[in-house]
């Protein structure tokens, strides 16, 4: 049975709840922006996405190495692909270390955002999670509770909210119908209070976090195969 920390959803949720009404405060009556800020975010997201090409392999790689310890000399990254599971597959990324803290969820929200210095590790700010649209627009992401030791309780558990998810927090005709048209993407976390077999399985394997990414068609899944077979080589 795997329990997800309740208060770790609750920050999750009041996340997302601040970040539509910043949206809404920013919209007219008449569905009009008083300024360009989301706009801007979102063409944003989009340039980063085709900047990094398919790169983002590479980029979720650095980010798991971004959770290990400067100590470990044992850390373990583990890339699963499963054809099987959905309609063109599933990509997982599962990484040993730090599970996911609130200022990892705060910097993959807010895009250009980081914890991380620059220099400090491999990646920086949070930009390089954005180059996963380039295969997948549903990415869910599972951590464990706290430091990940001698516990099984899971603790920030999102995806990315999407079409009636917004309903959760506005019920404003205005506001859901700017909302899926242009917020940028990977901006309003939803809270997931259930955990997937395939992602329980990779926790028991002694992982403390797993990012699912289901991919969005035939040449994703191409481009996943081109992806691991230059990483083995």
């Amino acid at each position: 049975m795997t329990i997800v920390h309740k208060e770790s959803l609750e920050q999750i949720d009041r996340l997302a709840h601040e970040t539509i009404t910043v949206f809404q405060s920013d919209l007219r009556p008449d569905g009009t922006f008083k300024t360009k800020i989301f706009q801007t975010i979102r063409s944003l997201s989009a340039h980063i996405a085709n900047d990094y090409g398919d790169r983002y392999l590479l980029e979720l790689i650095q980010n798991a190495y971004d959770a290990l310890s400067e100590k470990e000399t044992s850390g373990r990254i583990k890339i699963l692909f499963t054809p099987q599971d959905g309609e063109w597959g599933t990509l997982y990324i599962a990484n040993g270390g730090r599970p996911f803290q609130w200022a990892n969820v705060e910097s993959i929200c807010a895009i250009g955002l980081s914890e991380k210095p620059a220099g400090e590790n491999i990646g920086n700010k949070g930009l390089g999670f954005r180059s996963v649209l380039r295969i997948s627009h549903e990415p869910k992401i599972f951590s464990l509770l706290g430091d990940g030791k001698n516990t099984s309780e899971y603790g920030y558990c999102f995806r990315f909210a999407t079409g009636k998810d917004f309903t959760r927090w506005t019920n404003e005709p205005v506001v859901l119908e700017q909302l899926p048209r242009q917020l940028p993407p990977f901006c309003i976390p939803y809270p997931l209070d259930h955990v997937p077999l395939q992602i329980a399985s990779l926790i028991d394997e002694g992982f403390v976090s797993v990012i699912s990414l289901p991919l969005i068609s035939e040449s994703a899944r191409k481009s996943v195969y081109e992806q691991m077979d230059l990483l083995r080589s």
